[in-house]
Parts: structure tokens; sequence; C-alpha cells
């Protein structure tokens, strides 16, 4: 079992998050529940050593945050997300979409291999290395199918996540027939990465921004919603 001082050090890691999600006006809570159900799922892996653990301690240590934070917003964002689906499976669909977000790209050997995000972008890469990227949702969905750790049907969310049914590659266009939860993932990533991205400028004017990237997309209703709700939350602050 790892020492109760580990799993400390990750607890204190969505500090860097406060200020983004203060901004972005998500509800206290919503932002306790992303971050509940975060850190279910991570004490709960890091009670030995396994592929999952492991993951979280070797992203957790890089020099650049980007991989970590990116997991911790997306998660945050994609909370809110699946908090609007269904009123009667709230707790499942938060805890899949968590789960799915934490380890969609756990078998991405390299870190700034997070950045890699369209087909475009492989050019120039030897052909085994674009063929470890292109089956990673793949893998990462065998090994959530058969982990004891992950909920039911995250799975699917995880192969799905780059736009391809097979999980194989990246998808040109994101299909109607992908489930609700896979888009919303999709869309808690497209967000978060533009955050990210773009440190300095208002988290606010980047969704603004990220949805009219996604106007034409399946995407399009879901980031719509959740500029909606970073709209209400300061448009009641205004009005007091």
């Amino acid at each position: 079992m790892l020492e109760k001082n580990v799993v400390n050090i990750f607890e204190n890691s969505f500090s860097p998050m406060k200020e983004l999600t203060l901004e972005l006006g998500l509800s206290s809570s919503i932002v306790s529940l992303g971050q509940t159900t975060f850190y279910h799922f991570m004490k709960t892996v890091m009670i030995d050593e396994n592929v999952f653990s492991n993951y979280l301690r070797v992203i957790r240590s890089c020099s650049v945050k980007f991989h970590y934070q990116f997991i911790e917003l997306s998660s945050v964002i994609a909370t809110q997300l699946a908090f609007d689906l269904d009123v009667t499976n709230r707790r499942k669909n938060v805890e899949q979409i968590v789960f799915a977000a934490m380890f969609c790209d756990i078998t991405l050997r390299k870190s700034e291999w997070i950045h890699i995000r369209s087909p475009e972008q492989l050019k120039g890469l030897s052909g085994l290395i674009i063929k470890e990227i292109n089956m990673h949702a793949l893998k990462a969905s065998e090994l959530a199918f058969n982990s004891k750790f992950a909920p039911e049907d995250a799975w699917r969310i995880i192969r799905h996540h780059h736009a391809d049914l097979n999980g194989l590659g990246f998808g040109k266009s994101v299909d109607e027939n992908f489930c609700a939860m896979t888009k919303c993932l999709m869309t808690a990533q497209e967000i978060a990465y533009t955050i990210l991205m773009n440190p300095g400028v208002s988290a606010r004017a980047l969704v603004a921004d990220t949805v009219q990237k996604l106007s034409e997309t399946e995407l399009k209703d879901h980031a719509e919603s959740f500029e909606g709700h970073c709209r209400s939350y300061y448009g009641k602050v205004a009005s007091c």
C-alpha cells in the first residue's frame, strides 16, 4: 500500500484550478462534486501499485504540469455537462465521465503527446509512434473495461473520445450516434485545452471562442449549455 503522505500530495493538486473555476463561474456544488469524485478515484487507484496509480504519479511529477491540469479541469467541466444530462442518473453519469477524463489518455507513453489532437499533428513522426498514438484510445478503453476501478461503461466513453467509433486514430467529425456522455467529455476537453493553452486570457472569453469553434459540430449543444452556466452565474452576480 502506498504511504498516506503520497496521497495527501495528490489531494493538494486541485489548488491551481481554484482560480479558473471561480473565473468560469461554476457553482461551488458542481466544483465540489467534480473534486470529490476526482479524489475518490485517485484514492481508490492509489491503494497499491498498478497502471492507474503509476500514470497519475508520472504526470503529477512532470516539470510541466499541463497534462495533469488538463485532466483536472476537464473533470470539473465534464461534471457540469454530465450533471445536466439526466436528473435520475446524475451520480452515475458524473462518476463515469470523471473516470474517463482522468484516464482516457493513460496509454500515451509521453506526456507531451497530449497535445496531438488531430491527424495533421502526426506528420513527421515515425510510423511506430503514429501507430502507438493512434491506438491509445482503444488500449485505454481496454484497460478500463478490465479494471476493477472503472465505473460501468466508462470504457466506451474512453474509446470514442477522439471521435472514432473503434478508438483508432482521430475522427474527422463527431458522429451523431456517439452517446451523450462521449460528447460531453469531448466538449469538456476542448474547452479545458483551449483555456490552458491560453494563460492570461479570460477563461469566459475562451469558452465563447470554443462555442463558436464547435458551432457546426455535434458538440454545439453541450458547448452552449456550458457557456450558459457561466453566463447565468455572472448574470446573477451582476444583478445583486
